[in-house]
């Protein structure tokens, strides 16, 4: 029996399947340095700044890893950005759907509220995700003017692309 098929289209196919649909057309994996797109203020530097991702077709799980060297929060909406790709930008049924999501698995910023968890998502059509506060129904924001010095931020998102 076949096992893997190539498309004359482009694409690879397995076990008999020879739909276009189901062929896997695009598989990447890479690395990226995330960075700071709002929450800080400016001149933020990191110890370390790191992050990998996988890309399969259009979907993107992408991780990071931040520790802030010199960072002062200023009481915004904590966006990280730079992320490898730019989320999908479609709608379903006329409504604006959110292209992606995903956790920290670990931060230690000092928050102007008695927030102590934070998961991420994803806006349409942008390259960063947003912190939002787990339990409080609300975006998770660093205390105003207070020192970030020797924290850590590190996460994942999965996300859809329209690349």
């Amino acid at each position: 029996s076949t096992k893997v098929s190539m498309l004359a289209g482009g694409g690879l196919t397995f076990n008999g399947d020879t739909a276009v649909a189901n062929a896997l057309q695009d598989y990447e994996e890479g690395t990226f340095t995330p960075g700071i797109a709002n929450g800080f203020h400016s001149g933020v530097t990191f110890h370390t700044a790191s992050g990998l991702y996988v890309k399969i077709g259009s979907h993107v799980l992408a991780t990071f890893y931040m520790h802030l060297d010199d960072a002062d929060t200023n009481n915004a909406l904590i966006q990280i950005g730079s992320l490898p790709y730019t989320s999908s930008n479609a709608t379903h049924s006329g409504a604006s759907l959110s292209p992606g999501g995903g956790n920290l698995t670990y931060h230690n910023l000092v928050a102007n509220d008695s927030a102590h968890s934070a998961s991420c998502y994803m806006s349409r059509n942008t390259n960063y995700v947003s912190l939002y506060r787990d339990g409080g129904g609300e975006n998770f924001r660093g205390a105003n003017n207070q020192a970030q010095d020797g924290k850590w931020i590190v996460g994942y998102v999965n996300y859809f692309t329209d690349a």
